[in-house]
């Protein structure tokens, strides 16, 4: 099997319904190392990224009529890389994925009703930007019970998930995911991370922060 590597903006994003009934959600920008990949431990997600100069809909388009031949249900992750004006499908998974609880937040609904609204049907095109609030995803180190329970009150956090990973070379890392969101401009994004930040020390990491920073004022 041979392979091009292809460079680029990173993104991803999620299609969610049933046959007639699917949202393709605007794309989620992904922060990149110094190598430009990735991150596992640091990286962090942005979006929606609605600025017309990308042109996404043309990729809308296209990941509804796969949506549709296909006849998927529930939710469908989609990497996505855009080089030169040009938007590259790199890979498919049709399951919940790791994103769905940023792309859920963004809608402003739980993961779990995604399923139901998928089933009974809902009003809203999750397509559209103005159904769409703004939302990041970031990592930070494993915190105790208690702390995680009064990170969670703040009612711009709506996910805190805890988990375990191996990195090459390393031992097993504990560490928690975050996901915030706000329905005010994206700036506001970066209000509620300085001052998650400012109550729990150490929760939000300079690389985090300057990730998020470089994210939210790159993309529209």
């Amino acid at each position: 099997m041979v392979e091009e590597l292809i460079q680029g903006e990173q993104f991803g994003t999620e299609i969610h319904g049933i046959e007639g009934r699917y949202s393709v959600l605007p794309p989620i920008a992904f922060s990149v190392n110094k190598d430009g990949i990735t991150d596992p431990l640091n990286s962090v997600k942005f979006g929606p990224v609605t600025d017309p100069a990308y042109h996404f809909e043309k990729v809308q388009e296209e990941l509804l009529n796969m949506a549709q031949t296909l006849k998927f249900e529930g939710t469908v992750q989609v990497d996505l890389v855009y080089r030169n004006g040009e938007w590259f499908i790199i890979e498919i998974n049709p399951r919940w994925s790791g994103m769905t609880t940023t792309t859920a937040a963004m809608e402003g609904r739980n993961p779990l009703a995604i399923f139901v609204d998928s089933i009974l049907g809902t009003d809203k095109n999750y397509s559209m930007k103005r159904n769409l609030k703004y939302a990041l995803n970031f990592k930070m180190k494993a915190r105790t019970q208690e702390e995680l329970v009064r990170l969670y009150e703040n009612p711009h956090v709506d996910y805190i998930m805890q988990l375990e990973t191996t990195v090459t070379g390393m031992e097993k890392i504990n560490y928690c995911e975050v996901v915030i969101s706000t329905d005010q401009g994206k700036e506001d994004i970066l209000n509620v991370l300085n001052e998650l930040g400012e109550e729990f020390p150490g929760l939000v990491s300079d690389e985090v922060k300057a990730n998020a920073g470089t994210l939210i004022q790159k993309y529209e």
